[in-house]
């Protein structure tokens, strides 16, 4: 992949027996980083996202599947860019898959990424397709938006319980200043059954360039 709102790898290779990759340097911070000063004012976090879906559907054109979309992963530069940093737990799609909603098979028994931010049919082990990396995307933005993540507990087991049993609470019960619009937004991203969930990310980036329009 070769895109603007994705972290460039420049090399794979090894030396004297250690093996790396080598990335481009970026000046910035995480939005994880970023978080621990708080919730993201929406003029900031929606732009980064709106990078982060553009690049998600770069990758999910081309066949590919990102699977942890998580604040760690997302990367904002000193001029407000948004980034995708980690494509390390990535998964092709089949050729006859690439049409947008086609599926690809979670490994039997392996929970990959980061389980806060995993869908539900991740968790279960059911097949995912790139509705799976919108999902994150929903779960990232309630985290960010927020400061309180939509689903948590006091172990990995709890977790993954809430998120396959439970349907996420509106937003605006945490933060009662945010947009309707941006409730909305968060609440169809998080929806269980995929089917009900956007199905395209270029559809998420327009009707969060339709908040930040009406925000700013």
């Amino acid at each position: 992949l070769n895109h603007p709102n994705i972290c460039t790898i420049l090399d794979i290779g090894d030396a004297d027996g250690q093996a790396f990759i080598a990335m481009e340097l970026l000046d910035g911070e995480s939005l994880k980083q970023r978080m621990r000063n708080g919730p993201v004012p929406l003029d900031v976090l929606i732009p980064v996202v709106i990078d982060v879906a553009r690049a998600l559907s770069a990758a999910h054109l081309a066949g590919i599947v990102h699977r942890d979309i998580a604040p760690g992963n997302i990367f904002i530069t000193a001029n407000g860019t948004g980034k995708i940093l980690d494509f390390g737990l990535a998964k092709a799609l089949a050729n006859e898959d690439l049409d947008e909603g086609g599926d690809t098979v979670t490994d039997a028994g392996l929970i990959p990424g980061t389980v806060h931010y995993l869908s539900p049919e991740q968790l279960l082990g059911q097949t995912v397709d790139r509705r799976a990396d919108l999902w994150a995307l929903g779960a990232v933005l309630f985290h960010a938006a927020t400061g309180v993540r939509p689903f948590d507990g006091r172990s990995r087991s709890d977790v993954i319980a809430q998120i396959t049993a439970r349907t996420a609470i509106p937003v605006r019960r945490v933060a009662t200043a945010l947009p309707v619009a941006f409730e909305q937004i968060v609440s169809r991203l998080l929806a269980r059954d995929p089917d009900t969930r956007y199905q395209r990310a270029a559809d998420v980036m327009k009707d969060l360039e339709a908040v930040l329009a009406q925000w700013q």
